[in-house]
């Protein structure tokens, strides 16, 4: 019998990975638009105790949008 994890399980899980990936450092997650046509979802990692941001991600599905800035394969880059 499989039991069917609940959205939160699932972020948690996501956000669990971010911090086993990048230990230590600072994240941000958030919800919202500033434009019709870009994600719902973002999520930035920083260098620890610095502004810097070393990872990110941006999707319409919460938990896809952390993975992308945990998993290497699609991890998004810091702004120039």
């Amino acid at each position: 019998m499989t039991v069917d994890r609940t959205p939160g399980q699932l972020i948690g899980e996501a956000i669990d990975a971010a911090e086993r990936v990048f230990p230590g450092a600072d994240w941000l997650f958030g919800k919202g638009k500033v434009n019709p046509d870009e994600p719902l979802y973002g999520f930035r990692v920083f260098a620890p105790g610095t502004e810097d941001v070393i990872a990110e991600g941006e999707h319409d599905d919460p938990v896809e949008c952390v993975m992308m800035a945990v998993d290497p394969s699609r991890r998004g880059r810091a702004p120039s």
